[in-house]
């Protein structure tokens, strides 16, 4: 298996767009927490937001291969990344690749998909210092609010079920079909009107988040040559 640090070398090339799409669910609003009436020994009654469902995901994904030459070995393994969106992966002009619409799934993994069971045990939340650097988790759930942007990080390693796959072979595009559920918690990220400051805010509650979807994959190559310490 590659360095942690490459296991997500296919994400690389993606330039995310997140747009508008028409029939593409609304982030969940944030309730707020309610206890028990009575006085004395009063507790808090856990906030449980309402569920996210995503049942007609697209996108794409891609399957890569890596070489990775450095103090005179060669690390050789393959890696997976899962864009599941609202809208298709595209090309403009001719260059590789953009996600469209307004909710994106991301899953990524140190292997190449098998029918049945993938646990995901990354699950770690890292509040960016920059705008777009966000998360230390094999699954990241992307909603655009407005010009807030909402991010959903299990609390739980979640399971992977990959129903079917068909595997890409050069330039001939595969599929992967395939579900995932996870409790998560929420985190709200906005911008200033400028754009000059990005503040994280961590959301009540946890949120139950349901997602299928029917992805194209992609076959990518990377080799990469480390050169010796001075």
């Amino acid at each position: 298996m590659l360095p942690a640090r490459l296991r997500c070398v296919a994400l690389a090339t993606l330039a995310l767009s997140i747009g508008a799409c028409s029939d593409a669910p609304t982030a969940p609003s944030v309730q707020n927490d309610q206890t028990n009436s009575g006085g004395k020994g009063t507790t808090a009654t856990p906030v449980v937001n309402a569920p996210i469902e995503l049942l007609h995901l697209t996108g794409g994904g891609f399957v890569t291969e890596s070489y990775v030459h450095a103090h005179g070995e060669t690390l050789h393994g393959f890696s997976s990344s899962i864009l599941a969106a609202t809208g298709p992966m595209t090309e403009p002009n001719g260059r590789c690749c953009r996600v469209t619409g307004d909710t994106v799934l991301q899953i990524t993994f140190g292997s190449v998909p098998t029918v049945g069971g993938l646990e995901m045990t990354r699950i770690s939340i890292e509040l960016p210092g920059e705008p777009y650097a966000f998360g230390n988790s094999d699954v990241l759930l992307m909603l655009k609010d407005g010009r807030k942007m909402r991010y959903y990080v299990p609390t739980t390693p979640p399971t992977l079920e990959v129903i079917s796959y068909t595997a890409p072979v050069g330039t001939t595009q595969g599929s992967l079909h395939g579900r995932i559920s996870f409790e998560a918690a929420g985190y709200l990220q906005e911008h200033s009107p400028l754009g000059s400051t990005v503040t994280v805010v961590k959301l009540e509650g946890t949120t139950s988040v349901r997602a299928e979807f029917v992805t194209p994959m992609r076959y990518q190559f990377r080799e990469l040559t480390i050169p010796p310490a001075t």
